[in-house]
């Protein structure tokens, strides 16, 4: 929102994050009252989102450019993102069907039968994408990654697999993204306080939902601890996918 100029209007930060809190907050108050259609609509972009930010860095050949384009970016973005959204729930359909009950009750058991059946398409398209890598190097390496992220998720167990996901890889991957956009605009500080005000003020609302949750939804502490972290993820993500996904990544291509 600093790089977009949010900051040059009077009053424009505030009402940015104003906004984007708002957003979320809808989020969360259409999960409450539709929890399944939720979950599903929070897997999808789930996957377009990781996808999307997975295969970012990948350059094509200008010969191919134009032609594969199309094709190779939604390949890629279906191969990347299924990974945690479609093989790590067919590895472990029992810890994931229970998930999905905390999260959206009873009625999102069926989820995990569609998810199981998607996993033949989602495999296809990976060999598919591995074909491709024969001919194209820049996608050797994001093949690899698919791999082997496949291969540990399969054993480690499903929140560990998305952890390791969404932390080691996704998230800094972002970062480094992140990182290079800003560092001709705002100094190391100025990134830093930013990062810090809106990592705090999340961490609270965490919190202080973890709280209301526990006592007055009578949840057990694991229970809390699922919806505070997959409700609150899928909060952040419909605003930051929007933000990130539709404008920003948009702008600095033309910027660049």
């Amino acid at each position: 929102a600093y790089l977009l100029g949010w900051n040059q209007r009077r009053f424009g930060m505030a009402i940015f994050t104003g906004l984007y809190v708002l957003l979320a907050i809808s989020v969360i108050a259409i999960w409450i009252m539709a929890p399944t259609i939720s979950l599903v609509f929070f897997l999808g972009i789930s996957l377009v989102h990781f996808g999307l930010g997975d295969n970012h860095f990948i350059s094509l050949p200008s010969d191919h450019q134009y032609r594969f384009f199309k094709l190779l970016r939604c390949l890629s973005v279906f191969c990347h993102g299924g990974v945690v959204t479609i093989a790590l729930p067919f590895f472990h359909p029992e810890e994931v069907s229970q998930i999905f009950v905390i999260l959206s009750g009873e009625q999102a058991l069926f989820l995990t039968s569609i998810l199981h059946t998607l996993f033949p398409v989602w495999l296809a398209a990976v060999v598919f994408y591995l074909a491709l890598s024969a001919h194209l190097k820049s996608l050797r390496g994001f093949t690899f990654e698919i791999i082997m992220l496949t291969s540990v998720i399969a054993f480690l167990p499903p929140l560990a697999g998305f952890a390791l996901y969404f932390c080691g890889i996704h998230t800094a991957r972002h970062m480094i993204f992140l990182y290079h956009s800003i560092a001709n605009t705002l100094n190391r500080n100025q990134a830093i306080k930013l990062g810090a005000l809106f990592s705090i003020l999340s961490w609270g609302a965490g919190c202080v939902g973890f709280v209301m949750l526990s006592v007055f939804g009578n949840l057990e502490a694991i229970e809390a601890s699922l919806n505070i972290i997959f409700i609150g993820l899928a909060a952040l993500t419909v605003p930051h996918m929007l933000l990130v996904d539709m404008i920003f990544r948009p702008f600095t291509r033309t910027q660049g």
